[in-house]
């Protein structure tokens, strides 16, 4: 490869990672009513909603890792929602996206959750915004959803 075709490639693996978090970042600041989404977090026992107030207000140390398992345990139970709406297959390509992210979002927590705390806050906080706009996709696709 010449240096010409490494730097058109570095350069164009640049931008498609800034397109993505430039996406993500606008499909999550575009979410209507948080309000409605943290009623539909009590309503189901999921804690995300919580956690994400934890975590914009905290003034000390949280337990990371018990929140990232709790955030989990939603991001499983908000992913079953989907398939027994039939919302997974047909999803639009917007929740596929933060899909990705989530994932992302995870291994960057993994990463910085001992070097870099405030990094490891934020990723914790748009993992939860991701599972809260989730919510909203299952919701739409079942009307009001109950936990069984």
């Amino acid at each position: 490869m010449t240096i010409a075709g490494a730097l058109i490639l570095f350069f164009s693996l640049g931008l498609l990672a800034y397109w993505f978090r430039y996406t993500c970042v606008m499909i999550l600041d575009a979410q209507p009513d948080e309000a409605g989404e943290a009623e539909q977090a009590r309503t189901n026992h999921l804690s995300f909603a919580a956690i994400r107030e934890k975590l914009r207000n905290h003034s000390g140390d949280l337990p990371l890792e018990s929140l990232r398992q709790s955030l989990e345990q939603d991001y499983r139970f908000v992913r079953f929602l989907l398939r027994q709406t039939g919302r997974t297959g047909g999803c639009c390509v917007e929740a596929r996206i933060l899909m990705l992210d989530y994932h992302l979002m995870r291994l960057w927590y993994r990463m910085m959750q001992h070097s870099h705390r405030s990094l490891a806050y934020k990723a914790l906080e748009e993992m939860s915004g991701i599972i809260g706009y989730l919510v909203r996709k299952a919701a739409a696709g079942a009307g009001s959803f109950q936990e069984a």
